[in-house]
């Protein structure tokens, strides 16, 4: 599928909150392609800067990434470009446990429209949103997606995990859990990593996270995703 056609049937899809604030993709155009992760947030938070229907158009030619390219506040000033906690977090999750180049992953939101926090999000929007995710998944056929957030409702692990019937794996890391579960997407299986919202939760900060998490990766990292669908799904 080209991108304009992508763009054109997305628009579609999207047309009832074209027009609301929000953000599709984070990543670069050259991520709608076969790849073996598929990162999901929730929601755009904070004020909106650009409508859903632009944003979408301007993934044309995208060639920038939200997690190095942009500035991102927290509240406690602008820190530098691809600074933020947040951003600076997914980049480790992927470039230093899972060897893998951030900006080689496709990368957007469970909803696309922005709010200024998730306590007033209309969470009936994932439905309306997921058309548009499974023909990215249809393109992308990931073998893993990642869930930044992990409740057992509001989250887009939570969603996938309903969806499509997956039995959830949870372990604990002091005020902290890791949710996995193994669903089968356009006839493949899919593992789902659901973790702890990354703007609060510092993977590098907590041992053993990192040596699960290590665990996880060194599994990912081999020929068969076998053994891992079979220990964390």
């Amino acid at each position: 599928m080209s991108i304009e056609n992508f763009i054109q049937k997305s628009l579609s899809d999207l047309d009832l909150i074209a027009d609301h604030d929000g953000e599709v993709v984070y990543s670069a155009e050259s991520t709608l392609g076969k790849g073996d992760f598929y990162y999901l947030g929730l929601n755009p938070g904070g004020a909106g800067h650009v409508k859903v229907g632009e944003h979408l158009r301007r993934f044309n030619g995208r060639k920038e990434n939200a997690f190095f390219d942009e500035v991102w506040s927290n509240g406690n000033g602008h820190p530098a470009q691809g600074g933020a906690p947040l951003q600076r977090r997914v980049q480790c999750l992927f470039d230093d446990f899972f060897k893998c180049d951030t900006r080689n992953v496709f990368a957007t939101n469970l909803i696309f429209k922005t709010t200024p926090s998730a306590a007033t999000l209309n969470y009936g929007l994932a439905g309306y949103c997921w058309r548009v995710h499974e023909r990215a998944l249809k393109i992308v056929r990931p073998k893993v997606i990642i869930s930044c957030g992990n409740g057992s409702s509001g989250s887009a692990f939570s969603f996938i995990s309903d969806i499509y019937d997956g039995k959830c794996h949870e372990e604990k890391f002091g005020n902290f859990s890791m949710k996995t579960t193994t669903v089968k997407i356009f006839g493949e299986n899919v593992l789902v990593l659901g973790f702890p919202h990354l703007s609060r939760f510092d993977p590098m900060a907590n041992d053993d996270f990192k040596r699960y998490l290590m665990d996880v990766a060194g599994h990912l990292c081999k020929p068969s995703l076998g053994s891992v669908l079979r220990n964390h799904g």
